[in-house]
């Protein structure tokens, strides 16, 4: 008896089948390494569309840049990529970050520092010309937005970014929250009225389809996209503790960075640095301290912030830290709330660059 074929050819599936996969597709990565898998997925699913052409051009805002006639939104993404290893005998892999800033065409796209909005240039010397993403598992971490003035340089503002169900973005800047719709005939700032925590707001994220903000005394409120309606979801907190709070979105959940920069210094004559982090539990209506992020490491960026498993970087990198910048790349312990330098840390350094074969 003749033996029939154990597995499917996968060139073999139905076309109203690959077109139910890759409407579940949400990113230009994904559609990417579907259509390359072989020509009739290719050919079932056209290239990836983005709605949106970065830097868009957005209207004057007198607050904002009094002698600028126009300010634009830019939209970088943050990329993991790894290496599987090329040994049969190895399990481990290294992984690193890379962010690109989109423009309107591939000419225009740059390599960004992953903590902040700045470019690269010149490429550091290990790093490739060229990348065949076909060597590599890739996807994407996150999409990070900044406000760009005419000459090229960033401002002091965190933004956050609302694709539906009508564009618009909501920004902090001086400790206001302002809102832009981005569709329709009258695209203006919009400021929003809150007499509670005047000139105080931190940071704003986009939470489940809604735009969530913080103060620095750690009141977090919602703010309906359509609407503009604002709801507080946590009271302010009974003392202002930290001087600096970050949102950071973490496998579904919300959390609050707080950081101490305290006017204290340490034997070594540096500044001491603390962090506490807080997760939302938003039908209590309160921050709850977390002790420990497990094997996650945290990135507090100037842009965007985000965590990833630690075993996703090998090479003996370590979870429950934070990692950022200020100005120098720095690694925060919250197991011994130990502060140092990353080039005490070459195994997290390697993090942000590629291996060098």
């Amino acid at each position: 008896m003749k033996r029939g074929r154990s597995r499917a050819e996968w060139s073999d599936l139905p076309k109203e089948l690959l077109e139910t996969i890759a409407g579940h597709l949400q990113t230009k990565t994904d559609v990417c390494r579907f259509r390359s898998v072989c020509k009739s997925w290719r050919l079932s699913v056209p290239p990836f569309k983005n709605p949106f052409f970065f830097p868009l051009c957005l209207p004057f805002f007198e607050p904002i840049n009094r002698h600028q006639a126009f300010l634009s939104l830019t939209q970088s993404t943050l990329y993991y990529l790894n290496q599987p290893s090329l040994s049969p005998s190895s399990s481990s892999s290294r992984g690193w970050l890379v962010k690109i800033r989109e423009g309107r065409d591939d000419l225009q796209n740059h390599l960004i520092n992953p903590l902040s909005p700045l470019k690269i240039c010149p490429f550091p010397d290990p790093f490739p010309k060229t990348l065949n993403l076909s060597n590599f598992r890739v996807f994407e971490v996150a999409k990070c937005y900044g406000l760009q003035f005419p000459n090229g340089s960033f401002g002091c503002f965190k933004v956050a970014f609302s694709p539906n169900p009508r564009p618009s973005l909501m920004i902090v800047t001086s400790g206001l929250l302002w809102h832009l719709q981005l569709s329709g005939h009258d695209n203006r700032w919009v400021l929003i009225d809150d007499m509670i925590s005047p000139l105080s707001y931190d940071d704003v994220v986009l939470y489940r389809g809604k735009f969530f903000a913080v103060d620095d005394y750690g009141r977090a409120v919602l703010i309906d996209p359509s609407s503009l309606g604002l709801t507080e979801i946590v009271p302010r907190m009974i003392a202002r503790e930290g001087q600096k709070k970050r949102l950071v979105k973490s496998k579904g959940e919300l959390l609050l960075v707080d950081r101490y920069p305290d006017k204290k210094w340490d034997k070594s004559g540096d500044i001491k640095v603390e962090f506490r982090v807080f997760k939302l539990e938003i039908e209590q209506k309160r921050w709850v301290e977390v002790k420990s992020l497990d094997d996650r490491i945290l990135f507090l960026g100037h842009d965007c912030s985000f965590t990833l498993p630690a075993r996703c970087f090998g090479g003996g990198c370590k979870g429950n830290c934070i990692v950022f910048a200020d100005p120098v790349f720095m690694v925060f312990s919250l197991n011994d709330g130990k502060l140092s330098p990353m080039d005490q840390h070459p195994e997290y350094i390697s993090i942000f660059y590629p291996p060098s074969t």
